[in-house]
């Protein structure tokens, strides 16, 4: 049993199920030549935990925008039926320009898009990264977080209070939103870059990474199983954490998604 709870459930038992996920995805990446790495907080966990950080509430996975869209075409046909993929391209209320693969028949609903009328249940984030343009790079995001809070707005998901010169953008159709975002995010790509970033994630700003974090991997141990993270794990790890095998201090060894309802 872990200290950890979300709602009746404890951690281990949601991360359980998110490892189910993740299985079913990585026996089709094999399948199929698809490279992906762990991302971000997961990457952490596998190399300082061989599993899960004790307290985190999701997982996420990355890979090159090409393996994406690879990876979107196969599962229309490998994807178990026991799991819901929901992008902006097959879901309009998916509010995101990244994908979350969902365990059917489980509730995991985050207290930001619980409006939203989605089938929430547990999931995995799959993150596509794209070519990067330092010329056009500050251009691409200074639009997407204008086009994120346009559609958060729109969608009623922003915080903020509602600012006036916006209610024009949110006269235009979500639909359109979503294709000007895509159109951004791979901008690069008609070039293949060295360096590559997370466009699809809009925020607080992230490193820019060598291609070759994306392309070059090993299997690592998580829980129990193999799953993929860069070779240099340890470039991607401090240009991003800094020293990351150094354990936060307690008040911060906090579950950051806001789950208001969940049921395995």
């Amino acid at each position: 049993m872990s200290e950890y709870k979300i709602g009746e459930y404890d951690i281990t038992e949601i991360q359980a199920v998110m490892l189910e996920i993740l299985t079913e995805i990585d026996r089709i990446c094999v399948k199929h030549n698809i490279k992906y790495i762990l991302d971000g907080g997961t990457m952490i966990g596998a190399v300082r935990h061989n599993g899960f950080i004790p307290w985190d509430d999701d997982l996420d996975i990355a890979m090159l925008r090409e393996d994406y869209e690879k990876l979107m075409e196969v599962c229309k046909s490998e994807l178990s039926d026991r799991f819901l993929w929901h992008s902006a391209e097959l879901e309009a209320k998916h509010p995101l320009n990244f994908t979350k693969l969902r365990k059917k028949g489980t509730v995991y609903k985050e207290r930001r898009f619980a409006s939203l009328g989605l089938e929430q249940g547990i999931f995995i984030d799959i993150f596509p990264i794209d070519n990067v343009n330092r010329k056009t790079m500050k251009f691409q995001l200074a639009l997407l977080s204008f086009i994120h809070i346009v559609k958060f707005t729109k969608m009623k998901l922003y915080k903020k209070k509602k600012r006036i010169f916006l209610l024009p953008f949110c006269l235009i159709p979500k639909k359109t939103l979503d294709r000007w975002a895509k159109k951004l995010m791979v901008m690069g790509n008609k070039k293949k870059s060295d360096e590559v970033y997370k466009f699809c994630h809009p925020g607080k700003m992230k490193p820019v990474y060598p291609r070759s974090l994306y392309e070059d991997v090993i299997r690592h141990p998580f829980c129990g199983k193999e799953f993929y993270i860069p070779r240099d794990y340890d470039l991607f790890l401090k240009e991003r954490y800094g020293d990351y095998m150094q354990l936060p201090p307690e008040e911060k060894r906090i579950m950051a998604h806001g789950v208001v309802e969940c049921r395995l």
